[in-house]
């Protein structure tokens, strides 16, 4: 399958796609992602497809959404629902470089990334943007395909898309970008079968892979925004003579010239 969002929205509709959700939602209730607005101050980011989730969690929906240009046109209404081609509706979705976002230093809260880190050339270069949009102390929710995974070796989900990871990239990429992880998690134990006789055979990988965690079909990265305090030189002290005394006295950190 293709990377477009109208593809990637048929594959919500099949049997695969609704245990995707599923599975993937049940995962992210352990996050913040489904927190409410508390107050008029937040502003809730996606990048990339992960409209499905948002279904039937309305405060917890994304204030604006943006698609990379390789998903295509794609209508959202604030409300969570596809609003097509030909229907009103106040439109919350955009498209635009996520390397380069539209936005102003500091005026998101939480960022929810699905569909979307894999299909970026600059993966550092977009965690970079994205923690220059992000509060101090926001929040950054992904999910990433497993390079190791079941999911990244069938190209006829969108997982099987793009340029999937394993922990230890996602992790140093994102330490690198002075995000701090605060959460793993993992979903997509079960192999992608298109049956859902089948995909409910094997439901009972997604719970034990709670415990032991498995083969998992992607990763659920939770991290967080740090601004580090710049650490000050001590000043350097040297004795001088003073008359028939001596003392010490501070003399200035030499900068860079």
């Amino acid at each position: 399958m293709s990377s477009s969002a109208y593809d990637i929205q048929e594959f919500y509709s099949t049997a695969t796609g609704r245990f995707v959700h599923q599975a993937i939602t049940k995962q992210l209730k352990q996050t913040t992602i489904f927190d409410t607005h508390n107050d008029a101050s937040q502003r809730h980011l996606s990048l990339g497809f992960g409209f499905p989730f948002f279904e039937g969690q309305e405060k917890a929906s994304p204030d604006f959404t943006f698609l990379p240009p390789e998903m295509g046109l794609y209508g959202w209404a604030p409300n969570g629902q596809d609003i097509g081609k030909h229907r009103s509706g106040k439109n919350r979705c955009g498209i635009c470089r996520i390397t380069d976002l539209p936005l102003p230093d500091e005026s998101v809260t939480q960022v929810f990334m699905i569909h979307c880190l894999e299909f970026i050339d600059d993966p550092e270069m977009a965690l970079n943007e994205i923690w220059r949009v992000l509060h101090p102390e926001g929040r950054l929710i992904m999910v990433v395909p497993h390079r190791g995974g079941f999911w990244a070796s069938r190209d006829t989900t969108p997982f099987g898309q793009g340029r999937p990871y394993s922990l230890s990239q996602l992790k140093d990429n994102l330490r690198s970008e002075n995000f701090v992880c605060e959460k793993t998690l993992t979903a997509l134990h079960t192999p992608p079968f298109k049956s859902r006789i089948m995909l409910n055979a094997f439901g009972w990988a997604e719970h034990l892979a709670q415990t032991v965690p498995v083969f998992p079909g992607v990763f659920i990265v939770e991290a967080s925004k740090k601004i580090y305090n710049p650490i000050t030189a001590r000043k350097k002290r040297h004795p001088v003579l003073l008359g028939d005394k001596l003392r010490w006295i501070d003399t200035p950190t030499p900068q860079p010239g």
